[in-house]
């Protein structure tokens, strides 16, 4: 069983399902609604867990409040362990409101306007020491830069899940053995995806394609893993869960492109549900 940690951004998500995206000034009756955890992280945390691993997330839920509660609830009910970042009394869990649209699979996200929490705690390098492997997706860039040291001298793989190119990026893409990026991250180019791998000595990588597959390098080629057929309804998450679902498979065996091609399985199996913990019915 793998022993993983998951750095990143946690939110409370209320998500409405429905069956066709309303317009401008439209009134319409949701099949289904959702309150509960939501960020990259924190969903692959779930996802991971579920299929077996032994998960730590690592993220800021600060102050006591009604959206901590409901989060905090949730993880245990996930039996996930958790380190709160967060030393700032002010800080509070964000928000996001989603739409879903079921004829479609699309989704209308508004995520809270809050940057990452500034106040954190500091890295003792010792919490890593039964790690197998860790995320990062971006987020929590205060604790990440605070901690670059003890990071960099973990021995295990850092996974990075990265969906835009942000103005630290490269902070993250220098501590990571394994990018996972979406083609977002550089509009697609996957030279350009290599170049920036090149330099930092990253010899595994690899490039979500949505509906088209995955794209992988590593030391023995490149290649294009085909995305499962599936009827998809709601690929809200999806992405979080392949890397959650990557994490579990590759802690365990460290086979790279056997690891992408299981994880593209249940993100797809996860589009086949409504939300972000439907598709768990089929694995319990």
């Amino acid at each position: 069983m793998g022993n993983c940690v998951f750095i990143g951004r946690s939110t409370i998500d209320l998500m409405s399902f429905v069956e066709v995206m309303p317009g401008p000034d439209q009134k319409v009756n949701a099949i289904a609604d959702f309150i509960g955890g939501g960020g990259s992280a924190l969903n692959a945390a779930v996802a991971c867990n579920a299929l077996g691993s032994d998960v730590h997330l690592w993220t800021c839920l600060g102050k006591e409040h009604l959206y901590k509660s409901i989060v905090t609830a949730e993880l245990n009910e996930h039996e996930i362990s958790v380190v709160d970042l967060s030393l700032d009394d002010e800080y509070q869990l964000p928000l996001s409101n989603i739409i879903s649209a079921k004829q479609t699979a699309s989704r209308l996200i508004v995520n809270a306007s809050q940057p990452d929490c500034e106040q954190v705690v500091s890295l003792d390098p010792k919490w890593l020491d039964n790690a197998k492997l860790v995320l990062l997706d971006q987020y929590e860039h205060p604790f990440v830069s605070t901690n670059v040291q003890a990071l960099a001298e973990f021995t295990g793989d850092i996974v990075l899940d990265a969906g835009t190119w942000k103005s630290h990026s490269e902070l993250f893409l220098s501590l990571c053995t394994i990018p996972i990026v979406s083609e977002e991250f550089t509009n697609g180019d996957k030279e350009k995806m290599q170049e920036l791998c090149d330099q930092y000595g990253i010899k595994k990588w690899a490039m979500t394609l949505g509906d088209k597959g995955v794209f992988y390098s590593d030391e023995s080629g490149s290649g294009l893993i085909p995305a499962p057929k599936v009827d998809a309804i709601d690929t809200l998450g999806a992405g979080d869960i392949f890397h959650g679902a990557f994490c579990h498979y590759y802690s365990e065996n460290q086979d790279f492109r056997g690891s992408l091609k299981k994880a593209s399985h249940i993100a797809a199996l996860s589009c086949t549900e409504l939300g972000t913990r439907s598709w768990l019915k089929h694995i319990r």
